[in-house]
């Protein structure tokens, strides 16, 4: 049995639209809804808003590590639906956070996030982008669509990641 093909590092954003064309195509033939292929788009779109460097990084550099800080970024930032206040200017979306809990990302919002990284993720593989995806690696899989629950789960990982063990 012959290896896998090596993979072919391409730029994030580059595989993010090469991925969201075939979300479109998929639409165009009735394999996704167009709602669907939106909340992709916008759920894509938002999560090379908050990683870091985004444009620096590769199909093949992204970790699990990465995708964490994003979804726990994402979780405490304003709904990407709220329009900005007259006069507002937001220069760095990273720093678009909630002031309150109602302006917060809903939990169902994260898991929706979640769910769109992980089938860009899983194509990436499939199309020899990259040998794994960081999914997999990723600490943060909600289990409850309670912002509470979430918000501790996002916390408490944070916390395992920053704070080595003493014992």
């Amino acid at each position: 049995m012959a290896p896998p093909p090596a993979p072919t590092g391409i730029p994030l954003p580059e595989a993010v639209e090469r991925y969201l064309e075939v979300c479109r195509n998929k639409a165009a033939i009735r394999r996704l809804s167009a709602a669907t292929v939106r909340n992709y788009t916008a759920d894509l779109h938002r999560f090379l808003e908050l990683l870091h460097n985004a444009q620096a990084h590769t199909t093949e550099s992204v970790t699990g590590a990465h995708v964490d800080e994003v979804l726990l970024a994402y979780a405490h930032t304003a709904d990407h639906r709220r329009t900005p206040a007259t006069g507002e200017q937001i220069q760095d979306p990273r720093r678009r956070m909630a002031t309150t809990d109602d302006e917060a990302t809903a939990a169902g919002s994260i898991l929706r996030m979640r769910r769109s990284l992980s089938g860009c993720f899983a194509w990436r593989v499939d199309q020899a982008f990259a040998t794994v995806s960081p999914m997999h690696a990723s600490a943060m899989e909600p289990q409850d669509k309670d912002p509470a629950a979430l918000r501790l789960a996002t916390e408490s990982v944070m916390r395992s990641r920053l704070i080595p063990n003493s014992i």
